[in-house]
């Protein structure tokens, strides 16, 4: 999964960031830790489709791009 390998690129403080971005909007409900997992999984799937993002989730530099929208 090119998102799993992507977000394991991230520093720990983006992968949190990422994860909280997720959360306060509604897609997380895991933990915030700054690890991978189903949930965070999910909770990317959704949001990318929410605003047309799937494809960009297809390779490592896509999903780097939307990891980085979500974070800032």
């Amino acid at each position: 999964i090119q998102p799993a390998y992507a977000f394991k690129g991230l520093r720990e403080g983006e992968r949190i960031a990422v994860q909280e971005a997720l959360a306060g909007w509604g897609y997380y409900k895991g933990p915030i830790d700054g690890l991978w997992n189903a949930a965070l999984w999910t909770a990317v799937e959704d949001y990318a489709a929410d605003l047309d993002l799937t494809g960009k989730l297809d390779d490592k530099a896509g999903s780097l791009a939307v990891f980085r929208h979500i974070a800032n």
